[in-house]
């Protein structure tokens, strides 16, 4: 059964997608919130209320007021590797037994809920539920959202449905954030979880936060102009340099390439940083052995622009197999793909 907030929401959404933007809250202040969210670290999270009024009372403004909440998971919800595991685990053995699978799933959510009550660890659907939860008590409209999650983990043209994030009305606009991206990343070396606050994923522009969300609901992109799912997953990973360095356009598109050996391939992008802001891009090259990709060389390229006003350089592969290519910019990696050599 379809919620009628949904259609309500829905309609909403349609007249907010050009003008939503992270612009919007350049020059916002956040300083108040974000130290009430230091007064309560580490605060019980048995009662949610409780803790979102003590969050929230002395701020006015929904934004100061979301923005507490939103600083204060991140700053005290770790993420549970283990966890994340054991589901994709479960969803690999019983895909083809749907009946069993939702009754280890109702067990599942139960755990999930007492680990992230007691000891402050869930998942990203932990996550975003709580941020909705907390808004709810705050008077303020959030949805969860679900959908696909892109980073180097997966191969380039593969992806699942199994992120979730949310969205949030603020002041007349739907804007995006993902409270589990925000909080932290997992160090996949180590296996390990590392807690740092990352802005990207916090009230997101909405074309930056399409580079690496995917919603099942596509009208959730927010965005005027829309990738198909498949152009979203055959694209090249996108990284924290790719948005510091303001980059939008690039060649080639597809993420997965087959060339010939000892040959050359173009890459190229453009940015909205001002002309020669960037000049050399440096490449790392990694290549598939027994499973896994092993660092194979680095090299220094500069930049030249075309007449389209692209930056570009052509790197040549002479070894045969399959690679991975980073391309970096300044010590922030900006874009990987994945290229065939035969």
């Amino acid at each position: 059964m379809i919620r009628i907030t949904t259609l309500i929401i829905g309609a909403t959404m349609l007249l907010t997608v050009a003008r939503s933007q992270s612009a919007d809250f350049q020059f916002s202040e956040f300083r108040q919130a974000d130290s009430i969210a230091d007064r309560y670290y580490n605060h019980d999270l048995k009662d949610q209320e409780e803790l979102t009024k003590l969050l929230t009372k002395d701020l006015k403004s929904d934004l100061e007021k979301f923005r507490v909440i939103f600083k204060w998971i991140a700053n005290n919800i770790s993420y549970d590797i283990s966890m994340a595991q054991e589901k994709k685990k479960k969803e690999r053995e019983l895909r083809y037994d749907k009946r069993k699978f939702q009754k280890w799933e109702k067990r599942f959510q139960k755990e999930m809920i007492r680990k992230l009550i007691l000891g402050k660890e869930t998942i990203c659907s932990g996550y975003s539920s709580l941020l909705e939860t907390m808004c709810g008590y705050a008077g303020i409209t959030c949805e969860v959202i679900s959908g696909y999650g892109r980073n180097e983990s997966e191969k380039i043209g593969t992806g699942a449905l199994d992120h979730a994030w949310n969205a949030v009305f603020i002041d007349s606009k739907w804007y995006l954030c993902d409270p589990t991206w925000a909080s932290g990343y997992v160090n996949e070396e180590f296996n390990t979880y590392r807690r740092r606050f990352n802005t990207n994923y916090f009230l997101a522009d909405p074309d930056m936060f399409a580079l690496d969300h995917y919603p099942k609901n596509k009208d959730w992109l927010l965005t005027v102009n829309r990738l198909s799912l498949k152009e979203f997953l055959n694209s090249p990973h996108k990284s924290s340099g790719f948005i510091a360095y303001k980059l939008n356009h690039y060649r080639p598109t597809e993420g997965r390439i087959k060339i010939k050996s000892d040959s050359s391939t173009i890459f190229a992008f453009t940015t909205n940083l001002p002309v020669d802001s960037i000049k050399t891009v440096t490449v790392n090259v990694y290549k598939l052995a027994k499973h896994s990709y092993h660092f194979k060389n680095a090299e220094d390229h500069q930049l030249s622009l075309n007449s389209e006003g692209y930056y570009n350089f052509a790197h040549q592969l002479k070894d045969k197999g399959l690679f991975l290519f980073r391309i970096y910019i300044g010590r922030k990696l900006a874009l990987t793909y994945e290229l065939e050599s035969k």
